[in-house]
């Protein structure tokens, strides 16, 4: 069956959608996966309830091993949301992986990834079809959602969706082609990524991206109409950070800790920010943690193990106990962040009301924009590439956090646009309008997004 950018045609039995959505929701990422793209689409189903929309996430299962022969059968999560999961017996056992140092690309490696189109997700992708088809004839779903990446699991929706005449709304996270998609080995592996993308973006009846210039990039290049696109960021819960965690102390007078929470990933450039951290003077005005999945041995090689802690990463309620207990918070920028969306952790740093340290890559990025209209007071910032700024910006962010010892949570109305539960109603209006057969989406909201 042949879909138009309209969408596709209804099929036999489903002529009538209901008034409200009914959401297949095919996610790969997925809590307890870590990552923001889990916790975007987390986000999204938990609040989707909210605004008249029934959700069923589709997606993967951490325990592969255990649970790879068994039946899938859908569960209910502690938010009540409806999930199916489907088991990868090829995933890692690690699904983040530590940070330790740039990637070395690895022979085998090359060879399966030069083998499997479109990613290693493929045998997932086929299981999650499978399961999908059963799913929609019990669910009996109106539209379908799904995120990039990885490109499996929207090639998986966009068949469920052309199959069962169903409209097809697509979340991209990231560009299918660069540092957080894919960067084929030739040029006909190239070619093929880029069919598919048009496949699937010329499937959609509504494309949703975390930036304007990612939509404007994603717009130019497939042919796709202006008013196809939504522009949703990402965001955090403000539900879940809605109190400074009790028996915090007050913000170190002397040689604060500054912390650095969360996934680290190697588009941010840890290493650059490591590098200059070894050429500072012997005597740091921070004490300098990492919590995450930043290795312990690379950074013992870099003979920094005495002066950086680093904890495993944790649950997201933990996190937010280590964001709120942080003297200073450290965001560090890559060139791809800057340029295409937001750090998902500058929300959260954001609520805590801690002073940030903001090391940037490219002047000027998505984050510098963010944080200097939410918070200008509380930020200092530094450039990626230059010791003496780090050196200086850990000077400048210790003598703010030890101005400001008092911990109190942003509850600014320019923040709280971002928080996931009014996000997730902007995603409501655009799953309806593709309900309802509308392919022109809602306008933006007034954000700088």
């Amino acid at each position: 069956m042949q879909c138009g950018r309209g969408g596709c045609p209804p099929a036999r039995g489903l002529e009538q959608p209901m008034a409200e959505p009914r959401v297949l929701m095919v996610s790969y990422w997925y809590p307890p996966a870590p990552g923001a793209g889990a916790h975007r689409a987390a986000g999204f189903a938990r609040h989707l309830p909210s605004y008249g929309c029934e959700p069923l996430v589709l997606t993967t299962h951490s325990r592969r091993r255990l649970l790879a022969r068994r039946r899938e059968l859908p569960t209910v999560d502690e938010d009540g949301i409806r999930i199916l999961r489907v088991a990868d017996v090829c995933a890692p056992t690690d699904a983040l992986g530590e940070y330790a140092g740039p990637p070395q690309p690895r022979p085998v490696a090359v060879v399966w990834k030069r083998l499997l189109f479109p990613d290693r997700f493929l045998l997932w992708g086929r299981r999650a079809v499978a399961v999908g088809r059963a799913c929609i004839r019990s669910f009996r779903p109106n539209v379908v959602w799904t995120t990039f990446p990885p490109a499996s699991a929207a090639r998986a929706a966009l068949t469920l969706a052309r199959e069962h005449g169903l409209p097809l709304v697509v979340d991209f996270r990231d560009n299918w082609i660069g540092p957080g998609g894919y960067q084929p080995a030739s040029a006909a592996a190239l070619r093929r990524h880029r069919q598919l993308e048009a496949a699937i973006v010329g499937s959609a009846r509504a494309v949703v991206t975390v930036s304007r210039l990612m939509w404007q990039d994603l717009s130019a290049r497939c042919g796709a109409p202006g008013d196809l696109g939504r522009v949703i960021p990402n965001g955090f819960d403000a539900g879940r950070c809605a109190e400074i965690p009790p028996g915090i102390p007050a913000a170190a007078s002397t040689r604060p800790t500054l912390a650095h929470i969360g996934s680290v990933l190697h588009r941010n450039r840890p290493d650059l920010f490591l590098a200059a951290l070894r050429n500072l003077e012997a005597d740091w005005p921070c004490r300098v943690r990492f919590v995450g999945n930043l290795s312990r041995e690379y950074v013992a090689a870099l003979g920094l193990s005495h002066r950086i802690d680093v904890v495993p990463t944790v649950p997201p309620e933990r996190a937010w106990l280590e964001t709120c207990k942080a003297d200073a918070l450290l965001l560090l920028v890559g060139d791809y962040v800057a340029r295409w969306g937001h750090n998902a952790k500058v929300f959260e740093y954001l609520r805590s009301g801690r002073p940030i340290l903001c090391v940037e890559e490219t002047p000027d990025s998505n984050d510098a924009e963010l944080l200097r209209r939410v918070a200008p007071r509380r930020v200092v910032f530094a450039r990626l590439r230059d010791a003496a700024s780090i050196g200086a910006g850990l000077r400048a962010v210790a003598d703010l956090a030890a101005a400001h010892p008092a911990r109190k949570l942003d509850v600014s109305a320019e923040l709280l646009a971002y928080d996931r539960r009014a996000l997730a109603g902007e995603l409501a209006e655009v799953l309806r309008r593709a309900v309802g057969g509308d392919v022109k989406v809602a306008p933006d909201s007034g954000r700088s997004d």
